[in-house]
């Protein structure tokens, strides 16, 4: 019965996170995915370190910036 109750609690929540960031205007796609990155991020185990290599950190900072890495856009 616990389980179930918790279970019922974590699918509320999940749906009123959902819904909050859609009715803020983000796309519902967009909310989607952040809960799933949010989601898996919980469960991870604890790394105490990364290491980026520079080619993959220039890949992702284009990604991020809309620029390709030769820095035009």
């Amino acid at each position: 019965e616990a389980a179930r109750e918790t279970g019922e609690a974590r699918a509320q929540e999940r749906a009123a996170w959902l819904r909050v960031h859609t009715e803020a205007g983000v796309d519902g796609a967009e909310a989607l995915r952040a809960l799933t990155a949010a989601r898996l991020a919980e469960n991870l185990p604890r790394i105490d370190s990364v290491t980026v290599s520079p080619d993959v950190l220039t890949g992702l900072l284009a990604r991020l910036t809309g620029e390709t890495p030769d820095g035009t856009r």
